[in-house]
């Protein structure tokens, strides 16, 4: 509750005061001695050099172990693009006992999606923002390019064909492995510049966030102006992750954002809170000539710093295949099994399994989600939705996600959401923003 932390978690959206499925809202209440009640709980008082803990039942203290993580990055990989680390191996090794103490700070952890958040506080924040800001305002947008991202216990920046294979990554303090984060999310303070980096036949398990975050969330991953930036060619494969995210459960088990030519394929994901596996960012806003829905509702492009590119991001020809996904979506209505934001030309979700998935959504295509084929998926979840599309009701007829496929998939749930209307015209959208009122649809 210490500022800015408080403020950045009650503006923008899915707040503390106005959350998503309000009916499903959760909220915790962490470290302080008084909660301590059940078997197994602690609590870390560093001002006093004292560690609490109540035991498992029958347990003999001076038996017991303890482990009490110091350090937040064991390995980081790459710091100058001019000369990118090449050829390296990572084989048989076990990552374990990292922390992570920025939300510790007054910064906190205002969370925005799977492990970006609000470091800073606008000085333009309102101060009616409870009211005003509570789902969204136009000030909060002009901050989307300087979300920073969690830094990972191993780092991978500035460096090309390096291979992670048959490791163990267990009881880390959040996202187990970066690769081609944002600057901010390295402590070289190098971002971005992976190629040809390869994570095959690991374990990740017990991880306070998710297992793979690859792929940045700025201006210089969406829209490298230098090339040695360009993110591309990473292979998640054979990978088995389970019981992650459980910490900062907004964290997705695997993560790509942009990077073009992202391979995953034949992985297991198991017991998440969130989504299984994300692909894309950025909600079609940074995606070529814009996304009509965030410049007319949310007035994102009235801010110099948000521009409008003539050009696609480098999210494309990602390929998300053969993945056994079970026991997902055990906290948030949102998202998805496997997810999918904004444009990416070539991009295939095709023969993944996904059951047991919490009677949530199975396959997401969300705002500004085209050009990709959803392909002879078998999703096993009779009380889910099987597929959604989100087109934006609101903001119709803007189009905002079309031109993708979804054919051959086999679903045992009936429920599919994706709006197929269109308002009479683009004045009856305007008119009805303006009066705050729901639209007039026609259906087509």
């Amino acid at each position: 509750m210490q500022m800015p932390a408080w403020k950045n978690n009650t503006w923008g959206y899915d707040t503390l005061n106005n959350p998503y499925g309000p009916e499903a809202a959760r909220l915790f209440l962490a470290n302080s001695l008084q909660f301590l009640t059940q078997p197994g709980q602690w609590y870390l008082d560093p001002a006093r050099g004292k560690l609490y803990v109540r035991p498992p039942d029958g347990a003999v203290m001076e038996q017991l172990r303890v482990e009490l993580p110091r350090i937040s990055t064991l390995i980081a990989i790459g710091d100058n693009l001019d000369s990118p680390v090449e050829n390296l191996g990572f084989h048989d090794i076990r990552f374990s006992h990292t922390t992570w103490l920025g939300p510790s700070s007054n910064i906190g952890y205002a969370s925005q999606q799977s492990g970006a958040y609000l470091a800073t506080l606008l000085p333009e924040y309102p101060p009616d923002a409870l009211t005003s800001c509570k789902w969204g305002c136009p000030i909060f947008e002009h901050a989307r390019n300087e979300w920073h991202q969690t830094p990972a216990a191993i780092q991978v920046a500035a460096a090309k064909h390096i291979t992670f294979d048959h490791n163990v990554f267990a009881h880390l303090g959040q996202y187990a492995l970066g690769v081609g984060n944002d600057a901010n999310a390295n402590i070289t303070g190098v971002g971005l510049g992976t190629a040809g980096v390869f994570v095959t036949r690991n374990v990740f398990a017990d991880l306070a966030g998710g297992a793979i975050q690859a792929g940045g969330v700025r201006r210089a991953a969406h829209h490298p102006r230098d090339p040695r930036q360009l993110n591309t060619q990473l292979f998640v494969i054979n990978n088995r992750i389970r019981a992650v995210s459980k910490d900062y459960r907004d964290n997705s088990a695997v993560l790509s954002t942009y990077v073009e030519g992202a391979t995953i394929l034949h992985n297991e994901v198991s017991d998440v809170p969130y989504d299984a596996i994300d692909i894309g960012y950025g909600w079609g806003i940074q995606d070529a000539h814009g996304n009509p829905n965030y410049r007319l509702w949310f007035r994102g492009y009235d801010f110099e710093a948000n521009l409008v590119y003539e050009t696609p991001t480098t999210h494309r020809d990602v390929y998300v295949g053969y993945n056994r996904i079970h026991g997902a979506k055990q906290y948030f209505h949102d998202g998805g099994a496997i997810y999918n934001l904004s444009a990416s030309p070539g991009t295939v979700i095709a023969e993944n399994y996904i059951f047991d998935n919490d009677g949530r959504i199975g396959l997401y295509l969300d705002e500004g989600s085209r050009y990709i084929t959803v392909r002879n998926n078998v999703v096993a979840d009779p009380k889910g939705t099987w597929l959604n599309a989100n087109t934006i009701s609101n903001a119709m007829p803007l189009r905002v996600t079309l031109d993708n496929t979804a054919t051959g998939n086999w679903h045992d749930g009936t429920q599919v959401q994706t709006i197929c209307f269109a308002t009479a015209d683009a004045a009856e959208g305007r008119a009805a923003f303006k009066e705050k009122r729901p639209p007039v649809f026609r259906k087509v």
